[in-house]
């Protein structure tokens, strides 16, 4: 394959392009074979190092995974599909899922407790609960999971004092299997107001491992704080891995 003389693009970035462009078409679909560094370059007469970049460039936006030993693979597409969906009285939210999801063809589901009670909170954190950093709040790490998927992982704070003593921090009563708007209203706090913020970024090492990703994988990591007449009330960062969620929103215009 030779390169148009007038594309003043990187070699790299042409052959980056040309594997997108086939995985967005579907000719390499998920699970196939990517071309291997020598092929690659072979194809397009370059340098193997130049083929190394490109496979490390769609390796970096998630569009490939790299098997020890077998080469470098399309990674699935997105089985889910979320979006914005207001919080009510009368249509509660799981306690730490963030958004409407369309599980339709996926497995049911699932969660697990990974850590649950008092810790001090960061200084982000604190931040976002008007606390200071070190200040103890009850902390919810769980786990979600579709079939043998990890999905997402979330970490709530609700500050301690609210909580203390109260069925909403007794691990005997199982809270976490309960939504966090109806905890709160429990103890006569009543949310009203909920502030989500949403980025794209390269996953930790923590969460590369906590949601069984590999390296070089990127998450949404939502930051969602609960308000009572104006005070923050709980905050929960949710991971989720960009490679199984796309997100939708739809509003309706007054």
């Amino acid at each position: 394959m030779q390169f148009d003389p007038a594309d003043s693009r990187p070699a790299y970035q042409r052959i980056a392009d040309d594997l997108r462009a086939a995985i967005a078409s579907e000719s390499l679909r998920p699970g196939d074979r990517i071309p291997s560094e020598r092929e690659l370059a072979r194809r397009y007469g370059t340098a193997h190092m130049t083929a190394r970049q490109a496979l490390g460039l769609l390796k970096d936006e998630g569009l490939i995974a790299t098997r020890q030993g077998r080469g470098s693979f399309v990674r699935p597409r997105p089985p889910l599909r979320i979006g914005s969906k207001r919080y009510s009285r009368q249509h509660r939210l799981e306690r730490q899922t963030p958004f409407m999801v369309d599980t339709r063809g996926v497995a049911v589901p699932t969660f697990e407790i990974l850590r649950f009670g008092p810790a001090p909170v960061p200084a982000d954190i604190a931040d976002r609960l008007a606390m200071q950093a070190g200040e103890l709040a009850l902390l919810t790490n769980l786990r979600f999971h579709a079939g043998t998927q990890s999905m997402q992982v979330s970490t709530a704070y609700i500050p301690l004092g609210r909580v203390q003593g109260t069925p909403v921090a007794d691990p005997e009563r199982r809270p976490w299997e309960t939504d966090t708007i109806t905890n709160l209203e429990s103890l006569g706090i009543v949310v009203d107001e909920v502030l989500e913020e949403i980025v794209s970024r390269a996953a930790t090492a923590a969460e590369i491992h906590d949601l069984r990703q590999p390296p070089g994988a990127h998450v949404f990591a939502l930051a969602r704080t609960m308000l009572a007449r104006g005070k923050p009330v709980e905050t929960c960062d949710i991971i989720l891995p960009t490679d199984r969620f796309l997100l939708s929103y739809r509003f309706p215009v007054d």
